[in-house]
């Protein structure tokens, strides 16, 4: 395999295709919200028939939708549905409720809440700002860990070694900006920073330029 399918050892119990059609699924972003069959192909790595034939699963059962005219794919209501599912399953939304409604009247700011999932961090709950200004954050978004102050919160309660464990394999993160540390040893040395300044993360500009 090549391209974002996996070249080490498959752990047991893997079904090639499924994953296949998952990886496929995650090639869609906000960044990349349609896309054509020959980037999906190029982005997964895989033969063009093979990727039409995952896309065309997948939009029979709802999670993509193909324009007609031009041929592209976007995600469908499928997915929008299991990924609501995901968060109606959590209940750390509903207690944490009465907390973020009282940090957000104490600072008149935006407040989120997010879980760690690997490498990214995916918001759960959010309540915007009662002013003009307020945070865009839709619920339900998925920010990597280390380019969000969100993120490096939760990694902040990683021991060293499990830090590098969870990145282990990787020599560069995405720079998603100037700012961004696109190594691990960055990450560790802007968390221990980040850990001096009396537990408050700030970010300028390391996601976005």
């Amino acid at each position: 395999m090549t391209g974002r399918t996996r070249k080490a050892k498959e752990p047991s119990y893997i079904v090639p295709a499924l994953e296949r059609g998952l990886l496929l699924l995650q090639a869609f972003s906000k960044d990349k919200p349609v896309q054509s069959l020959g980037v999906l192909a190029k982005e997964l790595g895989l033969p063009r028939a093979t990727t039409f034939r995952l896309a065309n699963t997948l939009e029979h059962l709802g999670f993509l939708v193909r324009d007609p005219e031009t041929g592209e794919y976007r995600v469908g209501a499928a997915a929008l549905k299991l990924g609501w599912t995901y968060l109606s399953g959590l209940e750390l939304p509903e207690i944490a409720y009465p907390f973020l409604t009282n940090l957000r009247y104490e600072t008149g700011a935006s407040v989120h809440m997010a879980v760690r999932d690997g490498h990214d961090i995916v918001y759960v709950s959010r309540l915007p700002a009662r002013t003009a200004l307020s945070s865009n954050i839709k619920l339900g978004a998925r920010l990597p860990a280390h380019g969000s102050s969100m993120g490096r919160a939760m990694l902040q309660d990683l021991e060293e070694d499990h830090l590098f464990k969870l990145y282990r394999g990787m020599r560069e993160l995405a720079p998603f900006s100037s700012e961004t540390p696109n190594t691990v040893m960055q990450l560790r040395d802007l968390l221990i920073k980040d850990a001096q300044n009396d537990g408050v993360i700030v970010s300028r500009g390391y996601y976005e330029k």
